[in-house]
């Protein structure tokens, strides 16, 4: 091959990686920014949004090859990079030199530590055995150490006996958690302090469950807690199980049927979280001071949904005191965090992390905050 030869096959080889790295980073705008659009106006960037962390390994890849092989492509990755700055710490927050748990208990502040968990109505998922009697999932929000626990799906959870909860566990919930609440529909609270339960409105309550707990947390200091699980994708047992065979290579045949059965749901279900993002909304601007919104949400983290009841004002807790992507969904290979914790007011979330209980097909979440001491401030 001559010279020439050589050097026309270069300029194509240059000019495909160029390509390459144009249709990766436009894929990863899109995916970065698609939930800065309605729904409701258009469900394809909603959609587009949940390849957002596929799209960030593959940036990675295209910047580590190229910072070798093709330093003015690199630039190019960084440049891209930095516009989605804010996307990527809300997937993958670095908070590096967040406090543990020991030191926020030494430093003698106050504090709420918060759990949310979607408990699956205590039924074990997949082939756990318990290592204890009882039932895993209770003796693990048991053991949390949680002043707070929200849950959904967790209808029966003060059931003596159902799912193999034992009398030891029962009594054990009673005493640690004197003040109690759980409604038909499975939305509970478990708290050692006193709470006063507030009705909240919502345009389709058979949808949206959305509960609001004024807690006071001593010296008249109160904080309002929101417990919320929003519209699911709504997949059929049928639908999960030729999915998680289409992740595996197997049932083509049922491939596009089940690609347009997704799609069609997933675009239902973001739409209809959109409609009940605006209730939570609603909801929290008709609150003052302290607040925290926890609870199933269903989305991920940049959603059009998440980003609605995040308006101005709500921060998001482990963007602000996580480390590193958390999943919190993991069945079905479904593999997102779509259990979300915010806040406001005088809190300050100091460390936030997703729990290791698996019996559940939701990890739990759990969130440390700092409480003001308004009366120091006044």
């Amino acid at each position: 091959m001559n010279i020439k030869a050589k050097h026309w096959l270069g300029n194509i080889a240059r000019l495909v990686i160029a390509i390459a790295n144009i249709v990766i980073a436009a894929g990863f705008v899109a995916s970065a920014w698609g939930g800065t659009v309605n729904p409701n106006e258009s469900v394809v960037w909603s959609i587009l949004s949940l390849t957002f962390p596929a799209f960030l390994i593959l940036m990675l890849v295209a910047l580590i090859v190229n910072l070798i092989c093709f330093r003015k492509l690199a630039m190019f990755n960084i440049v891209v990079m930095l516009a989605c700055i804010s996307p990527i710490l809300t997937y993958c927050p670095m908070n590096f030199f967040r406090p543990s748990e020991k030191s926020i208990a030494a430093s003698g502040e106050k504090t709420l530590k918060l759990l949310t968990f979607n408990i699956l109505d205590l039924f074990v998922y997949g082939d756990h055995k318990p290592e204890t009697e009882g039932n895993p999932t209770m003796e693990y929000i048991l053991k949390s150490g949680a002043d707070v626990v929200v849950m959904q799906e967790a209808t029966d959870v003060l059931t003596p006996g159902f799912q193999g909860v034992s009398d030891g566990q029962h009594e054990e919930l009673l005493d640690l958690y004197p003040y109690r609440d759980v409604t038909f529909r499975g939305m509970a609270i478990l708290s050692k302090y006193p709470f006063e339960k507030v009705d909240v409105d919502s345009r389709d309550p058979s949808q949206l469950d959305l509960c609001r707990y004024d807690l006071n947390v001593g010296d008249g200091e109160v904080v309002h807690v929101f417990n919320v699980h929003m519209q699911s994708i709504g997949l059929t047992a049928e639908d999960k199980e030729v999915y998680v065979q289409i992740t595996e290579g197997e049932a083509a045949d049922e491939a596009d049927e089940i690609r347009h059965s997704l799609l069609s749901k997933l675009a239902s279900a973001f739409r209809s979280r959109a409609d009940q993002a605006e209730d939570i909304r609603q909801a929290l601007d008709e609150v003052d001071g302290d607040v925290i919104l926890a609870g199933d949400f269903n989305d991920i983290p940049g959603s059009y949904a998440y980003r609605t009841v995040a308006g101005s004002d709500m921060t998001d807790a482990y963007r602000e005191a996580g480390l590193g992507p958390a999943i919190t969904y993991h069945a079905d290979r479904f593999y997102f965090r779509i259990d979300q914790i915010f806040y406001r007011g005088g809190l300050d979330a100091l460390r936030v992390w997703r729990g290791d209980c698996s019996t559940s097909d939701h990890y739990p979440l759990l969130a440390i905050f700092k409480i003001e001491d308004k009366k120091t401030n006044n």
